[in-house]
């Protein structure tokens, strides 16, 4: 029993990280005045993750210890992993997106940024590749917490 308590705890705070650092991201790049396409699309898939998220939690919220078996449990506890990744991977790319548009801000996306942004577009399709990837795997872990 205290287990499951537990199991249900973790997964709110980690869901909560995550969803935190995919909110920040996300406004961070919504700030990016005339930003690429690339960058559109990314943040068409971090507002689908926030709200994969913000979900998850939901649900774990929602239910009561007792409500999972232990198949569900066990995959739930397979889950955190790819939780606490998502929350690091945005937290991360949050950094370097940081780095790169140093010389920007909300009313003005410098040309030396914009030449910078050009050449991390595979660092920035490699990112939507594992959001993609992360995606995945919290529509499951939504589907488990919703049983």
């Amino acid at each position: 029993m205290a287990e499951a308590v537990g199991l249900t705890a973790s997964i709110i705070a980690i869901a909560a990280l995550a969803y935190q650092s995919s909110k920040t991201l996300y406004e961070l790049l919504d700030g990016i005045r005339n930003a690429p396409k690339t960058l559109q699309g990314l943040n068409e898939d971090l507002s689908a993750i926030s709200h994969l998220l913000k979900s998850i939690k939901s649900a774990m919220e929602d239910s009561s210890d007792d409500s999972f078996s232990d198949g569900v449990k066990k995959c739930l506890e397979e889950v955190k992993p790819a939780l606490t990744g998502c929350g690091k991977t945005c937290h991360e790319f949050k950094e370097k997106m940081g780095k790169i548009m140093s010389h920007s801000d909300e009313k003005h996306t410098s040309k030396r940024d914009r030449i910078k942004l050009q050449f991390e577009e595979k660092d920035i399709l490699a990112f939507r590749y594992r959001l993609g990837s992360y995606k995945a795997t919290l529509n499951i872990a939504l589907s488990l917490a919703s049983l």
